[in-house]
């Protein structure tokens, strides 16, 4: 079956129709990926949300070839093609293997026999070579080629940062925590801004007006940045240069990789906007294993309420304030969850320095300390258990759809 996904006006379905099986037009007016990987854990390669994307996954999944037409924004996918492609996650299974030196996700239809690009419009060189570092990895598919037919104040003192959450979840989310403590290494004013929907953009954009800096958090979604997220950047450039604003931009940017130097695709692409729009690029920390650096914060807060209850129970017994194997106990547990975060705090630590100088930190990679196997077979049995509860264990997990 061959399937083309365009972003190209309507007038085109036409002509596309009679040269595929199946296609996709991305008119941004599907919601955007959620993140709850309810597509691996509980409905498997079927999204939740009762739109037309609710099958892509095996729209795109069954594809023998795969066309993709797509406007170029900053070396990668359109925001609507984006889209289309956050919501097509459930075509791997929650399973991870270790390949070519990286950790993916095993695929559930195997590899197409034919994944070809088409990039139109504007597109200077370094956005063709971030272009081709973004292109699909995950999925094992051949790319026969791109087509591209046509084509801060750095050193001041920064006043004011402007720390964006993009993650799509609403709690409990890694970026929020990942920011957290990026906030308490800068200096000087700083505010706190959610973006989730297009509601949020003009909010978000009026915090910009004043700032020296801001500092997106994000997920990586599908090799790049999320498709909601990329809506904003394009609302924030035609601002930013609307306004004369020249803003310092840092990214921490995270995955559920062991490595984060997966996160180069998403980075490339904030600087490409930079460029665009007239900012100055900072650079940013890419963040690998974000999810469970983020549930080791919620451990520690355990660790905190377990030490308190050892407390009162042995103030209560003997009057005694510090039990000596509760402290001894607890400061273990905290040194072990400190060892994971130590590389995310040193880059953390650098780059909060660099934002009050209004300097370049350029870019940085974490990884898990942990041994690769380790770390995979951890993950598979995490999704075991979600998907065990969830129900998605008894809905054909890993078959075909």
């Amino acid at each position: 079956m061959k399937v083309i996904l365009h972003d190209l006006d309507r007038s085109y379905d036409g002509m596309i129709e009679s040269k595929c099986d199946q296609m996709l037009t991305a008119d941004g007016k599907y919601a955007p990926c959620q993140g709850c990987f309810g597509c691996w854990t509980r409905h498997p390669a079927e999204c939740f949300m009762k739109d037309k994307l609710k099958q892509v996954c095996r729209i795109i999944g069954q594809a023998d070839e795969l066309v993709i037409v797509t406007k170029n924004l900053y070396g990668g996918y359109s925001s609507a093609v984006k889209n289309v492609l956050d919501r097509s996650i459930g075509t791997s299974t929650p399973l991870s293997t270790y390949r070519g030196r990286l950790m993916h996700h095993t695929l559930r239809y195997g590899k197409h026999d034919l994944w070809k690009v088409v990039v139109y419009g504007d597109i200077t060189e370094a956005e063709k070579e971030t272009f081709r570092t973004q292109c699909p990895q995950r999925w094992l598919c051949t790319l026969r080629g791109i087509v591209c037919p046509g084509s801060g104040r750095i050193g001041g003192n920064i006043m004011k940062t402007v720390f964006i959450n993009c993650s799509p979840k609403k709690r409990f989310c890694a970026s929020a925590y990942f920011l957290s403590l990026q906030r308490l290494f800068v200096g000087g004013k700083k505010m706190n801004e959610k973006l989730r929907t297009p509601e949020d953009h003009e909010r978000v954009l009026a915090q910009l007006r004043d700032a020296d800096s801001v500092v997106f958090g994000l997920p990586l979604y599908v090799d790049g940045v999320p498709s909601h997220v990329l809506r904003f950047m394009e609302k924030m450039e035609t601002y930013c240069k609307d306004n004369k604003l020249h803003l310092n931009v840092y990214c921490i940017a995270n995955n559920g990789f062991i490595e984060g130097r997966q996160n180069e695709p998403l980075m490339q692409v904030f600087e490409n906007f930079c460029g665009r729009a007239g900012l100055t690029w900072g650079g940013g920390v890419g963040i690998g294993g974000g999810v469970m650096l983020n549930v080791t914060r919620i451990v520690f807060v355990v660790q905190i309420g377990i030490l308190l209850l050892n407390i009162i129970l042995s103030v209560t017994r003997t009057g005694n304030f510090f039990p000596k194997e509760a402290w001894k106990s607890f400061g273990e547990n905290a040194l072990f969850l400190l060892f994971f975060n130590l590389g995310v705090l040193f880059y953390l630590t650098g780059m909060g320095a660099a934002i009050r100088k209004g300097a370049v930190f350029g870019k940085k990679y974490t990884r898990i300390l942990l041994p690769s196997f380790v770390f995979i077979l951890f993950a598979d049995i995490f999704f075991f258990i979600v998907s065990l509860f969830q129900g998605g264990l008894f809905r054909g997990w890993l078959a075909r759809k």
